[in-house]
């Protein structure tokens, strides 16, 4: 299982400055045009390496965390990537306020797009 997460680890780190991180940067760029501020980074925690995408909203409220996109690679299963969106989310209230949002899946790399563009709905609010 160990020489599992490490060869993910391994894997990731090949892929995340020739796809994952140019998909969230476009993804930060469209954020932008649309009135928000993103940032994009890649990072290293007590989980291992990762890609980030945070989208802060027009409108977001004082001390709410902003949406982020959060792409690893997964712990074990068959899908090798692992994705988590949270923070709070335009239209996702009451009455079409902000609200809070936790989602985690397990993605092929193949789907990257979509859960970026899905996760760029969210964070945009459209």
């Amino acid at each position: 299982m160990k020489h599992d997460v490490q060869h993910r680890q391994d894997w990731f780190a090949q892929i995340v400055d020739e796809r994952v991180v140019p998909l969230l940067q476009r993804a930060a760029d469209q954020a932008t045009q649309h009135g928000s501020t993103a940032e994009c980074l890649k990072k290293t925690d007590e989980i291992g390496p990762a890609a980030e995408l945070i989208i802060s909203p027009p409108g977001l409220p004082a001390r709410a965390q902003p949406p982020r996109l959060t792409i690893r690679p997964a712990p074990g299963g068959q899908r090798p990537l692992s994705i988590d969106i949270a923070g709070t989310f335009p239209n996702a209230g009451i009455e079409g306020g902000f609200g809070a949002e936790i989602e985690y899946d397990s993605v092929y790399p193949d789907q990257l797009d979509e859960q970026i563009l899905r996760f760029l709905t969210l964070a945009l609010g459209e």
